[in-house]
């Protein structure tokens, strides 16, 4: 084991929130540390990294994700594909996941027009997300942060594909500004449950974009 004073010369030049599941688990292994590996993003395989180990980075902030909708739930199948509350397909490739499928990758307009969103209010998503919150907000330290990242493009390329997409730009930006505006309405739909919840508490809401 490392001493604590070595540790913290060894951590001081970088703080990290987040960390891939490879090298969260080569950095326990380094520290002598142990901790269930728990993926918060299927995609870039992120893992949860545990307080212990976040103070000895000398992270001062802390992310509060919604959960899951009630409807859907994370399940890689044994070749490492799985399939996204929206419907596309993905699948394990090396360190992270590629695209299986793009649940609108072949639909035609009118079938867009048909697509039904998931439920962006669904109570299951924010369940205990206030209480968890408040707790941190009134018993830490930390800054907290809206942890979830509402985006246009890049989920306008999950359903649609990323070639697909950037064709519907130059070719059919009516098909385009449709979808994304969809996608804007669903955006506000989550936002409204989610910082209804945790918008008294955190210091910002992290928005970012592919």
């Amino acid at each position: 084991h490392l001493s604590i004073r070595r540790q913290r010369q060894m951590c001081i030049r970088d703080r990290v929130s987040g960390m891939h599941e490879v090298a969260y688990r080569n950095l326990l292994n380094h520290l002598g540390m142990r901790d269930e590996i728990r993926i918060y993003d299927p995609v870039q395989r992120l893992a949860l990294v545990k307080d212990e180990v976040l103070d000895l980075l000398g992270v001062d902030t802390r992310y509060l994700f919604a959960g899951p909708p009630s409807f859907w739930k994370f399940e890689e199948r044994e070749d490492g594909s799985w399939t996204d509350e929206f419907g596309t397909g993905y699948r394990r490739s090396e360190l992270y996941c590629d695209f299986l499928f793009p649940v609108l990758g072949k639909a035609a307009f009118t079938e867009i027009k048909r697509y039904r969103f998931p439920n962006p209010r669904d109570r299951a998503r924010f369940e205990g997300l206030k209480e968890k919150a408040a707790r941190l907000y009134e018993t830490s330290g930390y800054a907290l942060i809206g942890g979830n990242i509402p985006s246009v493009y890049y989920l306008a390329w999950v359903l649609r594909g990323m070639e697909q997409f950037m064709t519907d730009v130059v070719l059919d930006p009516n098909l385009a500004c449709y979808l994304m505006d969809r996608i804007v309405d669903w955006n506000i739909g989550f936002l409204d449950g989610y910082l209804s919840a945790i918008g008294a508490y955190i210091e910002y809401q992290w928005v970012g974009d592919d």
